[in-house]
């Protein structure tokens, strides 16, 4: 047995109290570990936060299962070579989430320096979106995206002393509050540690104080960077006329398709396609009078209470806007107990004055008269909102999926039907 160096015992101090809190610092953190797994969480957090001192904790009890204090070697967890020892170590043990940690950190590790110094240190802006545009100014240079990070407020006056902005792919996606989807978005980040941080005086003088330039990621070429999430953005003349000319009837891929070839091509438009569509059902979500919502909502409310199968939902967006919704009554759920093996979805109705998707569940009885199912509105035909339209349905019904479903072809309805 080796004998453990005197670095790893600086590193690593644990002793017991008399309450059975087991109370130790790794690398200046401390660790508490009151027995129901609250410590084995911090020392995955620290881990996530880049501080991989803990799995030599982690390592010792799951491998050797023997405490720290009988470590058999030390290992270097950023040494590509260690981590591939520890690999062949691990070769005959069945341990699923040990091995699956330890593939994960035997992948390459990248490290990119924005510059050998900061050109932003010291810099002075007067506002948070000044602060902002200099930072996504300055990514875009370098090739990553931004976003908005902490605020630290005053106590006594509650005015904003600090604030920061990150890299992109700083951080990691909570799972815990992620919402189940029958789709999957693509994961962009890696725990990146790049910021910058501003100290804000009373007298409104924000000063570039910190400003970390290390990313764990690659940079973006120079032909992608008009990609960048915080580089795109569709300008109030821009919206404007894709309104004006989408309510006189064209299409909005014709639109954009017209606008690209008229600035040069897509990395001198500014936004891409994605962008479009979205700025345009936020426009038209602003535009639903919130009286008219309420009272919709509130008689679909009155109706449930007055018929027992009466049945609706609704959705809202971030901002607590209206953004679809769905009815069915009684006689619409038994015709569909008795006529629902064939479904016919189509969207070719608008209301007049919200421009809102019509979007009607029909089917065919015994006499070949249509008979409706269900009726949604939605605000556009994006992938999500069909999704929810079609769970709605399927619940108002019991969960009874019918044989032989009709539609066009379009691709969002096929995909959330998939």
């Amino acid at each position: 047995m080796m004998q453990r160096n005197q670095a790893e015992c600086d590193s690593v101090k644990w002793f017991k109290l008399e309450n059975e809190i087991t109370v130790g610092e790794e690398n200046g953190e401390k660790v508490e570990d009151d027995g129901n797994g609250k410590g084995e969480r911090e020392r995955w957090k620290m881990i996530e936060n880049g501080n991989f001192s803990s799995l030599n904790f982690i390592y010792s009890n799951l491998i050797h299962g023997s405490s720290v204090s009988t470590l058999s070697s030390v290992h270097d967890f950023t040494s590509k070579s260690s981590i591939d020892s520890i690999l062949a170590e691990i070769n005959a043990d069945n341990s699923s989430v040990l091995s699956a940690l330890m593939k994960e950190l035997s992948k390459e590790v990248v490290v990119v320096e924005e510059a050998s110094a900061s050109e932003l240190m010291l810099k002075e802006v007067s506002s948070d979106d000044e602060a902002y545009e200099m930072y996504n100014d300055y990514a875009f240079r370098k090739g990553f995206s931004i976003r908005k990070g902490l605020i630290r407020t005053s106590r006594r006056t509650g005015l904003w002393i600090m604030r920061r902005f990150l890299c992109s792919n700083s951080g990691f996606k909570d799972v815990k509050k992620e919402t189940l989807r029958k789709y999957e978005r693509s994961e962009l980040r890696t725990g990146c540690t790049a910021f910058i941080q501003f100290s804000i005086t009373n007298d409104g003088v924000w000063t570039v104080v910190r400003h970390n330039m290390t990313h764990n990621h690659h940079m973006i070429p120079a032909d992608k960077k008009y990609l960048l999430r915080s580089q795109r953005d569709i300008t109030g003349e821009q919206l404007k006329y894709l309104s004006a000319v989408k309510a006189s009837g064209c299409r909005v891929s014709d639109l954009l398709r017209a606008m690209r070839k008229e600035v040069g091509g897509s990395p001198n438009l500014g936004f891409i396609t994605a962008d479009a569509y979205n700025a345009l059902a936020a426009e038209k979500a602003m535009k639903l009078d919130g009286k008219d919502c309420n009272q919709l909502i509130r008689y679909f409310a009155q109706r449930q209470s007055s018929e027992s199968d009466f049945y609706y939902d609704f959705k809202l967006d971030e901002h607590g806007h209206l953004i679809s919704f769905f009815w069915r009554d009684g006689r619409m759920k038994r015709d569909y107990e008795y006529f629902g093996d064939l479904l016919v979805f189509e969207m070719t109705y608008r209301t007049n004055r919200y421009d809102m998707i019509c979007a009607p569940f029909v089917g065919m009885n015994h006499h070949c008269n249509n008979v409706v199912f269900g009726l949604g509105f939605l605000v556009n035909k994006c992938i999500p909102s069909f999704i929810w339209l079609f769970e709605s349905f399927l619940q108002s019904m019991g969960g009874g999926i019918p044989q032989t479903i009709m539609t066009d072809q379009a691709p969002a309805i096929a995909a959330a039907i998939s």
